[in-house]
């Protein structure tokens, strides 16, 4: 004889939720380096390598000025 069972409400299921804390420490602790760090490191190696403002700007969505920081930071 087969059971009739109904599917548990939405509500009651359990789901494992890893919050944004949670995230950025796992990450901090697999890189060794902040995610921040990594970001700011990416930036001046693309400054370093182009100096192309428009180019930084394009690729990690900065602005000009915050771009310029970071080719001002290669040339001196």
């Amino acid at each position: 004889m087969a059971q009739n069972r109904q599917p548990a409400p939405v509500h009651q299921h359990r789901h494992r939720r890893v919050d944004h804390i949670g995230q950025r420490l796992l990450v901090n602790a697999t890189l060794g380096i902040s995610a921040q760090a990594l970001v700011e490191d990416r930036v001046l190696d693309e400054a370093t390598a182009t100096g192309d403002v428009r180019r930084i700007c394009d690729l990690f969505d900065i602005t000009v000025e915050t771009a310029l920081r970071y080719v001002g930071l290669h040339d001196a």
